[in-house]
Parts: structure tokens; sequence; C-alpha cells
């Protein structure tokens, strides 16, 4: 039943965005919102009633590769809600990953495409300033503008979906 979820939600949300490729997303293929990449996995070990949502954050900043950690466990612990709240983690190739569930029981496309909208504004802040919009020390904090993401063709569904 979770799995037949997983593939609706995926073809949903590959009509919403426009996107041709259910089946290679399906297969673990990346997908890339706003230049983030993204894999949306679903395993019936791990987790059958959840879509597993990573994220690419980038590689740690040279140098400062000690305060970026921190700062990620720091998070970690501030995000942390002991029911599948998001995650940060390091990749096999030094790259820093968010990890996130989505329940499938009721998950909607344009749910799927606010969560990746939302996840690569964050992204692309921790690529700008390793600190998760946290400011370096004497810095000023950085401004949070909104990008147009890459599927913006898609309109969002109403709420009755």
């Amino acid at each position: 039943m979770s799995r037949d979820r997983y593939i609706r939600l995926i073809e949903e949300f590959c009509a919403l965005t426009k996107l041709d490729e259910p089946a290679r997303i399906m297969q673990g293929g990346a997908v890339e919102f706003d230049d983030i990449p993204f894999s949306l996995l679903y395993s019936d070990k791990i987790n059958p009633g959840a879509l597993l949502v990573y994220c690419e954050f980038g590689a740690l900043p040279p140098g400062q590769d000690s305060d970026a950690l921190r700062v990620l466990l720091q998070k970690n612990l501030l995000l942390f809600d002991g029911g599948g709240a998001p995650a940060f983690a390091m990749s096999g190739t030094g790259k820093i990953l968010r990890a996130q569930r989505l329940m499938l029981a009721d998950a909607k496309a344009q749910q799927l495409f606010d969560l990746l909208a939302d996840i690569a504004e964050k992204a692309k802040q921790w690529r700008k300033d390793y600190r998760m919009g946290m400011p370096a020390q004497g810095a000023a904090p950085s401004q949070r503008h909104r990008r147009p993401a890459r599927f913006a063709a898609a309109q969002p569904q109403s709420s009755s979906d």
C-alpha cells in the first residue's frame, strides 16, 4: 500500500513540475530543484510509510570545517523532536546532506514541491555562508531571497486535492 502511495506521489509530483521521468526518480535518480540536487527515496525496509528526502547542501568550507560541523550539530539538536525531524549528516564523499522524511499517508505533490523549495532555499543559504543563516562573528546577517524554483512553471494546486 505504501509503495503504491509512493509511486502515485512521485507521478503526481512529476506531473505538477512537468518532469517526464518518474521511473528514473523512483530508481533513485537525482532531482534538481533550483540547481540543488535531491534524492527522493522509498524503502519498505527502512520506513515503509515515508518518502525519504535527501538534499546535498555541499562541501564543508575549507578551513572552517570544525565551525561548520559545530553549527550542524547544534541545528540537529534544535530540530530534533523525536519523531522524524530533519537531520544533517555527511556523505561518504564528504558532502553535507540534509535528510528528512515525508509521511506518505497524506502527502500531496504540492506539499512535496513546497518542502523541496524550502530545503533548496536553506541549501543555498548554507552554500552562501556555511552557517545555516547564522552570520559569522562580526558579519551582518545575510539577506534571504527566494529565487524561483527550477519548476517555476508548476502552479500550486488547490487545497482540495
